[in-house]
């Protein structure tokens, strides 16, 4: 099944709303964790922003979904989309390990 790989930039957020915006962004990432549209979140080493997984194949719900995050509605958030997968090249590899067995 193929996912869709977030990339995520965000831009410093204004002292006064930060309590706001985070609460609202963790309940929205939430939800969508207990409905099955996120598979995993993880934080940037880099301190820039996240990387979100999404359960879909599809470039335009994938989008759908980053867009209602507050982040992303009030434009603190940037994103990339890249499509993923499993590597279909192990099978190759299994292929050679049985081959020489």
């Amino acid at each position: 099944m193929t996912k869709m790989l977030t990339l995520c930039a965000v831009t410093p957020l204004p002292p006064d709303q930060m309590d706001r915006l985070m609460l609202e962004e963790v309940e929205v990432v939430t939800r969508q964790y207990i409905e099955g549209k996120l598979e995993q979140f993880w934080r940037r080493e880099d301190g820039k922003g996240g990387v979100l997984i999404y359960n879909t194949g599809s470039a335009v719900e994938a989008e759908a979904w980053v867009r209602e995050l507050p982040l992303t509605r009030e434009s603190y958030l940037t994103y990339e989309l890249i499509p993923i997968g499993p590597l279909t090249q192990l099978k190759f590899l299994l292929q050679a390990v049985k081959a020489r067995a």
